[in-house]
């Protein structure tokens, strides 16, 4: 039966079966259970069970609110409660307001209108017809407007069987959910709201390299100063770190911004061209040729795979980028090569 509906059942089954509680105009479904507040609440307030009085030994209760942890709704007030005084509180009914004890709904839209709890956590305005949108806020559905009236207003509620509709991030606790307790295909993409996931809600670093799969294609980003560039011969620069015992960096494609736009290096003993190798010297890529990209003024930019021949890995080695031939003269000090790289990382030993 639908929420509605057993809101409707439990006003029919109040009226034809249920006394008035307290001869002040409410009908109530379940059991009632006595309760002691230390504040002063009010008839219709939705509270939560929040401890034991040490005193009288009921159960204490607070005012709910939908964005504190632990702080949804169990029960509604039948009757005002003085501070440090008890009542009875219940799961599900019908509270009415009298000259006595007023229930002021009169803010409500229309009768009919479903009603949440809400994030004020004051007194009677717990209500709201609006659910929660904060990210903190749990959507509780609990109760219809039965009667509009500033004094004599009266709501069926229905607080068990299921009416928090939606917990917020206030009602989770940290590390509450992991990876391990979400089944596989339980969120896929066609469930997720548009932009529900983007940049802004990723914290900082929050993928890093030692998350991703190493066998996943990955790519590091290096820039040469031009001192960098001058000295490639005895100094060759990493563009891949180490990848650890047992590994092996494979290499799939490269690419290359070479910016000497502020002038033109020269090939002292042509050809000085450059070259990716493994740590032990092992080339990875065929030559790349220093003409076509440093010895023109201006910014060149080439994209390339590596060789399709057999290649041995060097263990647990970093990949670097080599001047094969003659340091590089002439050039300026603005200018700087940029340099991508594809790469996977895989075991050198048995693998299932």
């Amino acid at each position: 039966m639908s929420f509605i509906g057993d809101l409707l059942k439990a006003g029919i089954n109040a009226t034809r079966n249920l006394a008035i509680i307290g001869g002040h105009g409410n009908r109530f479904g379940g059991v009632g259970i006595p309760v002691y507040s230390a504040a002063a609440l009010a008839k219709g307030d939705l509270v939560f069970l929040s401890g034991l009085d040490s005193t009288s030994l009921k159960p204490a209760v607070t005012v709910a609110e939908a964005d504190v942890t632990d702080q949804v709704a169990t029960h509604v007030l039948a009757n005002d409660i003085a501070a440090g005084g008890t009542g009875i509180a219940y799961t599900q009914g019908l509270v009415t307001g009298t000259a006595g004890q007023v229930f002021d709904t009169s803010s409500f839209t229309a009768v009919g209108q479903k009603l949440y709890l809400s994030d004020t956590g004051n007194t009677l305005t717990c209500l709201t017809e609006t659910a929660p949108g904060g990210g903190d806020s749990a959507i509780q559905l609990v109760g219809v407007l039965r009667v509009k009236s500033a004094t004599v207003g009266s709501v069926y509620y229905n607080i068990g069987g299921g009416s928090v509709q939606e917990l917020g991030s206030a009602q989770l606790d940290t590390d509450s959910v992991d990876s391990d307790q979400i089944a596989a295909s339980a969120v896929d993409t066609a469930e997720l709201a548009a932009s529900a996931v983007e940049t802004a809600k990723i914290n900082d670093d929050a993928v890093t390299s030692a998350k991703v799969e190493e066998g996943l294609l990955q790519y590091t980003d290096t820039q040469l100063t031009h001192t960098n560039i001058g000295a490639l011969v005895g100094t060759p620069i990493t563009v891949v770190a180490a990848p650890g015992a047992n590994k092996a960096i494979i290499v799939h494609k490269y690419h290359i911004v070479a910016d000497c736009a502020a002038g033109a290096y020269a090939e002292p003993s042509a050809p000085d061209d450059l070259v990716l190798e493994y740590a032990d010297g092992t080339d990875i890529t065929g030559i790349i040729e220093a003409t076509a990209l440093l010895v023109n003024a201006g910014v060149q930019v080439i994209t390339q795979g590596v060789l399709d021949t057999v290649v041995v890995p060097d263990v647990n080695a970093v990949v670097r980028l080599l001047n094969s031939g003659g340091d590089y003269t002439s050039g300026n000090a603005a200018n700087t090569l940029s340099i991508r790289v594809w790469y996977s990382v895989v075991d050198t030993i048995a693998f299932t």
